[in-house]
């Protein structure tokens, strides 16, 4: 299960190499077509990786069109907030009905899967109910596969083809 499996090449490299995965090109073509490789440290306070600069959901996507393909964020529990940040509202959805939705995007397409892994923000790559983790596992998705590994997901970028 492993033809599709790219490596990150450090450790502030998952969601480029996730996009890279999605879009089956290596991850160092990726980087190159981006312009940077991530490593710029941004936050000096902050212990590594986060204190350096990765890479932004809005490159990720301008490549993604460069190579033919709109990214369409999914929510797992969609929510308004207010301008303050103090208050949310989560849309009247049933919270355990998302589950579903949320299943069957990744069953029936193909993207980037991000959620918080530990301390950290992580993605990875999904196609038709496979997980590619740039941390070097593949496996079929679950929640419960994901949560066993430590993935808590949260968004998908749905890849679709720009005709």
């Amino acid at each position: 299960m492993t033809p599709n499996l790219q490596i990150k090449p450090n450790q502030w490299s998952c969601s480029v190499t996730a996009f890279a995965m999605a879009l089956r090109v290596p991850v160092a073509e990726l980087i190159k077509k981006i312009g940077h490789d991530g490593s710029q440290i941004v936050f000096p306070a902050l212990e590594d990786p986060m204190c350096r600069r990765g890479f932004h959901s809005q490159e990720l996507i301008r490549a993604a069109w460069q190579y033919g393909f709109t990214c369409t964020p999914i929510e797992l529990f969609p929510q308004l907030e207010s301008t303050c940040g103090k208050y949310t509202y989560t849309l009247g959805i049933d919270r355990s009905k998302c589950w579903d939705g949320f299943t069957a995007n990744i069953d029936t397409t193909f993207g980037v899967l991000e959620g918080r892994s530990g301390r950290w923000n992580h993605a990875v790559h999904y196609r038709y109910g496979v997980i590619w983790d740039p941390d070097g596992d593949s496996y079929f998705y679950s929640r419960q596969a994901c949560e066993d590994r430590g993935l808590f997901g949260n968004r998908l970028w749905v890849f679709t083809t720009i005709l």
